[in-house]
């Protein structure tokens, strides 16, 4: 009996790391999917005009409609160009530049919650790029909210 117990336990435990898997992949697939380019692709390379880069890097409005306010956020960081408003003299200069081209920055600075999502913001990756565009954009957020 106890054998029997044992064996149904680990199967599943092997079930369950199965099904997160799949998850996991899914998710990924999914986020990879939503700009046609980034910019570690062949083609991104080929471009010489940031007007290029940025017409292939458009989300139609039925996306941006789509998506949660922590999904707009994930999407400013995925965005292949998101770095540059790392490049201005402040994080508030940078965050307004970006926004000029960046739809989900855009429309993520409009939500009512957009404050709160980027405080609450868990960045599993503890990706250093990830949390210097989250403190610049929490700062743009701050001194608007005043």
């Amino acid at each position: 009996m106890k054998n029997k117990l044992w064996k149904l336990f680990v199967l599943l435990i092997v079930l369950s790391v199965l099904m997160f898997s799949f998850m996991f992949a899914e998710n990924i697939e999914q986020k990879a999917c939503l700009y046609k380019i980034n910019s570690s692709s062949k083609e991104w390379r080929t471009f010489t005009t940031k007007a290029e880069m940025i017409s292939v890097t458009r989300l139609s409005e039925e996306v941006l409609q789509s998506l949660s306010t922590v999904e707009l956020l994930e999407a400013v960081f995925d965005y292949p160009m998101s770095i540059d408003m790392l490049l201005y003299n402040t994080s508030i200069e940078g965050v307004e530049a970006l926004r000029e081209h960046c739809q989900a920055l855009d429309r993520f600075l409009e939500k009512s919650d957009a404050l709160s999502v980027a405080d609450n913001y868990v960045n599993d990756e503890n990706d250093v790029g990830i949390r210097m565009k989250l403190n610049a954009i929490k700062e743009y957020l701050g001194s608007v909210e005043k």
